[in-house]
């Protein structure tokens, strides 16, 4: 019973400040929930909880962030949130935002100077979490606000890379006609193209090289688009590839 006591006390997030001891769980779970209501009660109640932490370091305006909206976002801001506050992982707000696809979240925390060049633990800016939601309006409204088109991650690739994994057309038609660039290599030499067939999106490949993407770059282990088609045994990519003038 102990066990189970100290176990659930570990769990709830606990927030200190100048005026004493409140559960930060309050304000977190109102945030997440959209809830003005209470937000606006906790902060009356104690004004420091709008920094109140979750256990993985999430604000009260990630929750907003993550789904509990932009009137909620609002409260916190005005009430001095931490705009650029970053979770365990280096997650921001506009992290959060750009993931869920919150764009009237996202506006608003632009407009408040939210940083749109932050970066997390994998070395991504809010602008690879939208791509990699197929998020367009919000991909345009990042690109709008100065996100950087050819940002690298930690591993080298770029938001063209992110888009080429999977069936983002939309999107990765957007960075494309915004000057993405099709060639660039990651860390291993890959390029969008070579995303495009390592994970077997044949209408992706086609759109990469009807705008100029190289059939016969190799990465840094020698391999071709084509190469890598017939290593991961994807017969009609590579016989594709090999119409384009793919080759080992």
């Amino acid at each position: 019973m102990k066990s189970l006591w100290l176990a659930a006390v570990m769990s709830m997030s606990i927030f200190l400040s100048g005026t004493g001891v409140t559960f930060a769980g309050d304000i977190l779970a109102a945030a997440k929930a959209g809830d003005t209501a209470r937000v606006k009660a906790s902060l009356s109640a104690d004004p420091a909880s709008v920094g109140a932490l979750s256990l993985d370091n999430k604000t009260p305006l990630h929750f907003a962030a993550m789904g509990g909206g932009e009137a909620v976002a609002r409260i916190l801001i005005t009430a001095g949130a931490d705009i650029n506050a970053q979770d365990k992982d280096h997650w921001t707000p506009l992290h959060c935002a750009a993931l869920k696809n919150q764009v009237a979240v996202a506006k608003l925390l632009l407009v408040r100077g939210a940083n749109i060049h932050a970066i997390d633990n994998t070395g991504s800016e809010p602008l690879f979490w939208a791509i990699g939601r197929d998020a367009p309006e919000m991909t345009r409204l990042l690109l709008e606000n100065g996100a950087n088109i050819n940002a690298h991650r930690n591993d080298g690739r770029t938001p063209i890379h992110f888009a080429a994994c999977g069936t983002y057309m939309g999107v990765a038609k957007l960075l494309l006609e915004r000057g993405a660039d099709i060639r660039a290599p990651d860390n291993k030499g890959l390029t969008p193209l070579h995303m495009a067939v390592l994970h077997n999106q044949k209408g992706m490949a086609q759109m990469l090289l009807m705008r100029g993407a190289d059939v016969n770059a190799k990465d840094l282990s020698g391999r071709t688009p084509w190469k890598l088609a017939m290593t991961k045994n994807y017969k009609e990519m590579a016989d594709y590839l090999q119409k384009q003038g793919g080759k080992e």
